[in-house]
């Protein structure tokens, strides 16, 4: 048996006759990628959030060899599209100043980057380009683009820098499909085991019902057809005992059927012959209804509240509403309020003790219905008095600049959901990078594992 450590993982390669260089990439390295791809078009509820990453491995005879990533920081400053803010430029190239220092990754370099484009086809842009050269300008940088398709899977294209530096950027010269996990997990020449934790004991349930068997079935159909033969006969188009025998699924293993919400309906409980109740409990309900009505025509019905006149007048738009303040009761209101419809928008306005006794409120209508109800609170029983104003809506003139304003409100709202759309990409992220370190050891150790047996 070889040294695990010393047998290197399969690699596939990419290469294009305008291409003066071979490019060489580990297979398990780009399921890494498809699964980070994956998870940031999740991100967002349309279109999803683009992603990249720093492209690292050796530089060999025949062109590189790419042997791992590491994801770039993007806080979408400028929306889901991967444009990075000077801050996230700040970070990346703090992480390629400090790249020969970092144990995990010795002895590789950046030999290029990815990333994703959920929205646009495998091409670059120009914020693309402007990244490109800035931080990959080696004329062995690569640049590889993935489009998240359905079911996991993607597809994927290199670009890179001819001879004389230029790039063709509007298609990469060949695209390859990257298989969705459960396919590329199934090929028995790729397949890698890996470690799934364990799934939890499945709880049991309450009081689990025991399902009929076919016998017991058979025989409670069999006294059904005898105690109602006009509902199970033997007539051509009627369901007979066998096709009901099939209906009835045998447990599973944990005592339960795949049609556990539909339960075997039951014989209905018949009724008996004793009906002398029926002609006890008829004469003592009507005597009951009998005596309700003399009680409720009689008795003398007290009010829940003490009514108080009001009224309301228009005076240029501007409405008046006053009531009695001539009234005893009001010296003793505690607190008060007075709720205003009009037309579309309903307030509630509080008054104080001393509003409530100077006995008017005066505000500004806005349309040409509207409804006041006034609610006094004091010792005992309430002050309550409504009133409704019909006329012509007030005329104003509307300003210019409202126009502007419902405009910045708006921008102002999208401003605040994208800034928590961000918050939460971050978020996402970062539970992004901590998925794909779990997989990228789990990757690791199964290929070692593979090599090992072979």
């Amino acid at each position: 048996m070889s040294d695990p450590a010393a047998t290197p993982p399969a690699f596939e390669t990419w290469n294009v006759p305008e291409c003066p260089f071979t490019i060489e990439y580990r297979a398990s390295l780009m399921q890494e990628l498809r699964a980070a791809v994956a998870y940031g078009q999740q991100a967002f509820t349309r279109g999803g959030m683009e992603v990249g990453g720093v492209l690292l491995g050796l530089h060999t005879e025949a062109g590189i060899s790419i042997r791992a990533w590491r994801p770039i920081a993007c806080e979408h400053a400028h929306g889901p599209a991967l444009v990075l803010s000077e801050r996230d430029r700040g970070e990346l190239r703090k992480f390629l100043d400090d790249l020969p220092v970092l144990r995990d990754l010795s002895g590789l370099g950046p030999v290029g980057w990815f990333l994703s484009h959920t929205r646009s086809d495998i091409s670059l842009r120009d914020s693309d380009l402007q990244l490109f050269n800035e931080f990959f300008s080696a004329a062995t940088d690569v640049a590889l683009v993935l489009r998240p398709g359905r079911h996991g899977a993607a597809r994927a294209g290199f670009f890179f820098r001819n001879p004389d530096g230029s790039v063709a950027a509007d298609q990469s010269l060949l695209e390859f499909n990257i298989e969705g996990e459960s396919l590329w997990m199934s090929r028995p020449a790729e397949r890698i085991p890996v470690a799934l934790p364990e799934l939890p004991p499945r709880p049991p349930a309450t009081a689990p019902a025991t399902p009929p068997s076919s016998e017991t079935a058979s025989a409670w159909l069999q006294t059904r057809r005898a105690e109602t033969p006009e509902a199970h006969g033997d007539e051509p188009g009627e369901t007979s005992e066998a096709d009901e025998l099939e209906e009835v699924e045998e447990p599973d293993e944990f005592g339960e059927t795949d049609n556990a919400e539909a339960p075997m309906a039951l014989p209905e409980p018949r009724l008996t012959g004793r009906r002398s109740w029926r002609w006890i409990a008829l004469p003592i309900a009507a005597l009951i209804a009998i005596g309700w009505l003399y009680f409720t025509r009689n008795r003398v019905i007290e009010p829940l509240d003490l009514p108080i006149n009001m009224t309301v007048t228009d005076r240029d738009g501007q409405l008046v509403v006053e009531w009695d303040h001539a009234r005893p009761e009001l010296q003793q209101v505690q607190s008060g309020q007075i709720a205003v419809v009009d037309g579309s928008a309903k307030v509630n306005l509080p008054l104080t003790p001393a509003e409530a006794q100077r006995g008017s409120f005066t505000f500004e209508r806005q349309s040409g219905d509207v409804r006041v109800s006034l609610h006094l609170e004091r010792p005992g029983k309430p002050l309550n008095a409504s009133a409704r104003f019909l006329g012509a809506p007030p005329v104003r003139e509307k300003p210019v600049s409202d126009a502007d304003a419902a405009e910045l409100d708006r921008l102002r709202t999208e401003n605040t959901q994208l800034r928590t759309e961000v918050d939460r990409s971050r978020s996402r992220t970062a539970q992004a990078e901590t998925v794909i370190r779990v997989l990228r050891e789990r990757v690791d150790a199964a290929e070692a594992k593979a090599a090992a047996r072979h």
